[in-house]
């Protein structure tokens, strides 16, 4: 019986080791204990009255008797929170609460996995990316005062970073309050490894990583190397005169110089947030000292994706 127990625990290990949790709740501190009312809560922070920036203290509070949810909250030992350490007496204004939480490199997804409470009236619950983009998270209300139906919403292919859960509640009056209670979630971190060397590998080429006509497939924030070694079977010299990229509207991008430089050094690496589609990258082969001396060129099209966070080609 111990053996079948042990092979069990380490099959979990196996199969579970690459996923995690953040029990992002309000009034806990880092290991998701409840934070005792009239004490500062570690993790969440609030904004100066009627501003954007979120770098004050908030303060773990008791329920308002008859009204509130009550707390903590059974699982997640979430509790109510406030500018300041005493219900009722506070500037009627825009507070926003906000909550960073770290995502690494090798993270696939995350998941939201909560609900929230507010008194008097929730402005917008948001998520803020490390770049500062924000995604609205849609708020379906149960009772008055008390938690919300879950929110959960799926980030794929994250940026590493740290993102933030944002809040905005208006106190209509000095007494009100904010609270969530739940976790992020976040998995699979082999698979979106963004620091990985990749290989470009075409079919039936040995000796070039690109072969002219063909197409490679690419995802958006990709890194990739390879060894460079293009040539031109139908011109006199196989000197690289030059290369250019066009996007899919036969347009260069703005990163194209940056996108050619790191080919050229045996490197590539595809920006994310870019149009996604079937870019051109031409190169243009001839001899001679004159840059207008071209003989013959090769055309690859890269067919570029930022949807999924598949690191195999």
């Amino acid at each position: 019986m111990k053996k079948i127990t042990f092979l069990l625990m380490l099959l979990c290990c196996t199969f579970y080791s690459f996923a995690g949790i953040y029990n992002i709740s309000t009034a806990t501190n880092g290991s998701g204990v409840y934070v005792a009312p009239t004490n500062p809560d570690p993790k969440w922070k609030v904004s100066a009255p009627c501003s954007t920036a979120a770098t004050f203290t908030t303060y773990s509070v008791p329920a308002f008797a008859g009204f509130w949810q009550p707390v903590p909250v059974a699982g997640t030992n979430a509790g109510w929170i406030n500018p300041t350490p005493t219900t009722g007496s506070d500037a009627a204004c825009i507070y926003t609460f906000e909550r960073t939480f770290a995502i690494g490199s090798c993270v696939a997804n995350f998941t939201t996995d909560f609900s929230i409470a507010w008194d008097d009236s929730l402005i917008s619950l948001e998520l803020v990316d490390p770049l500062g983009v924000v995604t609205p998270l849609p708020v379906v209300r149960t009772t008055w005062y008390h938690l919300s139906v879950p929110v959960t919403y799926t980030q794929l292919c994250p940026k590493a970073g740290n993102w933030k859960i944002r809040a905005k509640v208006w106190y209509i009056d000095a007494l009100g309050g904010f609270m969530l209670s739940g976790y992020i979630n976040y998995a699979d971190p082999n698979c979106c490894d963004r620091s990985c060397v990749m290989s470009v590998v075409v079919p039936q080429v040995s000796s070039l990583p690109f072969s002219c006509g063909n197409t490679i497939n690419l995802k958006c924030d990709n890194k990739y190397t390879f060894t460079r070694t293009l040539s031109c079977t139908g011109c006199f010299s196989s000197t690289v005169k030059g290369a250019t990229l066009k996007d899919p509207s036969n347009n260069t991008p703005a990163w194209a110089s940056t996108f050619l430089a790191a080919i050229g050094s045996g490197s590539l690496s595809v920006p994310v947030g870019i149009t996604p589609g079937v870019y051109t990258l031409t190169y243009y082969f001839g001899g001679g000292s004159s840059p207008n001396n071209i003989c013959d060129s090769c055309k690859i099209y890269l067919n570029i994706s930022c949807t999924d966070c598949n690191c195999t080609l």
